[in-house]
């Protein structure tokens, strides 16, 4: 192999024992590890990034990327916990229902129910979506410890009981096993809601990069 051949091989095992430049065009399989820089045109209909043989990323003809194994998630609250949303105070919100749980860092159950533990380190984008019918104060945590926050008061001359609905959003710098959860405060209580049920509540994540 030298400098200007356009070749088809397959290229085994390349190691730092094995150092040569390539100019020309690739047809086949590379396998081993390529320490440089990759630069020119891939003529394909789509870029596609595996590992272990599992898709990992793919870039479409079109310029389209998608990253199947990307953590993300939406959860939603199950009527099982109607009761508890009128209870005064300060309480973790119970997210128990998942739409989408890529990779099932979101818990439902067990020492961390109802949060979000982080695979790997990078910026993560959370948002808290809530329905309410009481004046209530909520929070994103990081690790138990207040991140961001929002309070709705409801205005005096609002009826008695009319639903409001709030969102809080924000992006959290996370190491792999730190968590994340929502609270909210509920300052009126019984009979007073601090959320809904069903699709009227979420909490969503996702891994930026």
């Amino acid at each position: 192999i030298k400098d200007g051949d356009d070749f088809k091989y397959d290229i085994l095992g390349i190691s730092t024992t094995k150092i040569f430049d390539i100019v020309g065009n690739v047809t086949g399989d590379v396998t081993g590890n390529l320490t440089g820089n990759v630069t020119g045109n891939i003529n394909n209909s789509t870029l596609l990034l595996q590992t272990g043989g599992t898709e990992r990323l793919r870039i479409s003809s079109e310029g389209y990327v998608t990253k199947p194994y990307q953590p993300s998630f939406s959860v939603h609250i199950s009527n099982a916990h109607v009761a508890a949303s009128m209870n005064t105070g300060t309480q973790t919100i119970p997210f128990d229902s998942v739409h989408t749980n890529i990779g099932s860092h979101f818990k439902t159950s067990g020492v961390d129910a109802y949060k979000f533990v982080a695979p790997v380190a990078g910026n993560y984008f959370f948002a808290l979506s809530q329905n309410h019918n009481s004046r209530v104060d909520s929070k994103i945590l990081k690790n138990g410890v207040k991140f961001h926050e929002a309070e709705n008061e409801i205005p005096q001359s609002a009826i008695a009981g009319q639903w409001h609905h709030h969102t809080v959003t924000c992006v959290i710098p996370l190491v792999a096993g730190d968590k994340v959860h929502c609270t909210t405060n509920n300052q009126d209580g019984n009979p007073y809601r601090a959320w809904n049920t069903g699709d009227w509540d979420n909490f969503s994540g996702f891994l930026i990069g």
